[in-house]
């Protein structure tokens, strides 16, 4: 609290002074001043207007600090209002930041929830990968291996096909040489046959001896190959073992079944152009 100093008033007579006692200093002139005869009060009156003079300035002094607390108790009714209101914007302020706050924990545990999943998710996932990994390489070195085999198979059924068509070649040439014997021995015996009627008895013993001759040479079989033969049998046997050891497509099944009937119908076609050429 303030300290307040109140206003004292202190009144004294002073002694009269006679004029022996009043001197002037040297060097100073002195002038004669009217100077009014000082009231005479009597202690009492003095005490009283003491008391008044006390008792206005007191007053007034109460006055001010009437107005003066006056102020101060506006003033701190005005901040204690302001405080009020800044308490009750805080507290609402706290209040949102408070269910922020919730919702920002909340969002953060879902995210953590969210990030657990995820991350054994990206765990599995690894995992998945890995055992994809390993079963695609070994799926390709199987699929590797199985090229390598089919490109072996392949080369080799390039071989045989080869060797079937220069075989089939030679088959074909051996069908048409001995159709081409069959035909000219067929012409010499009825040549022959229509001599032998023109002709008549005389002459038999002589055009037999030369039918014989002629028989003879017809009958001779034509030069066979025995290389190329002793590779068709190979080639049968080794189509044979290699149905036996291998399951093969049904395609190749066929195309084999048709190569090797093909076959078999040319040589008995060949057996049989024989048996006829060595009966006439």
């Amino acid at each position: 609290r303030p300290s307040f100093h109140y206003p004292t008033v202190c009144v004294q007579i002073p002694p009269r002074a006679s004029a022996s006692s009043v001197s002037t200093p040297p060097g100073v002139v002195s002038y004669a001043v009217p100077y009014a005869k000082p009231i005479q009060y009597s202690a009492s009156q003095l005490q009283y207007e003491n008391m008044k003079h006390r008792c206005k300035m007191l007053d007034s002094e109460n006055q001010r600090l009437m107005r003066l607390q006056h102020e101060l108790v506006t003033d701190a009714n005005r901040r204690v209002e302001m405080h009020v209101n800044e308490i009750r914007m805080l507290k609402e302020d706290n209040k949102k930041l408070t269910g922020a706050n919730k919702e920002l924990r909340d969002l953060c545990c879902f995210l953590d929830d969210d990030r657990q999943k995820t991350r054994r998710l990206a765990k599995e996932w690894q995992k998945f990968g890995r055992y994809t990994t390993h079963v695609m390489k070994q799926e390709i070195s199987v699929y590797q291996q199985r090229l390598r085999e089919m490109e072996g198979r392949q080369t080799e059924l390039l071989n045989e096909n080869e060797e079937l068509k220069q075989l089939c070649l030679y088959l074909d040439e051996q069908r048409q040489r001995s159709l081409f014997i069959v035909r000219k021995t067929i012409e010499k015996v009825k040549i022959s046959v229509r001599k032998k009627k023109k002709i008549g008895n005389g002459c038999g013993s002589s055009e037999r001896s030369e039918d014989c001759d002629e028989t003879k040479d017809l009958c001779e079989t034509p030069s066979i190959n025995q290389q190329k033969e002793n590779t068709l049998r190979m080639i049968s046997q080794r189509m044979g073992v290699f149905s036996l050891n291998q399951v093969p497509s049904a395609e190749s099944i066929a195309h084999t079944e048709r190569l090797v009937d093909y076959i078999q119908s040319l040589e008995e076609r060949i057996k049989q152009l024989e048996g006829a050429s060595r009966q006439n």
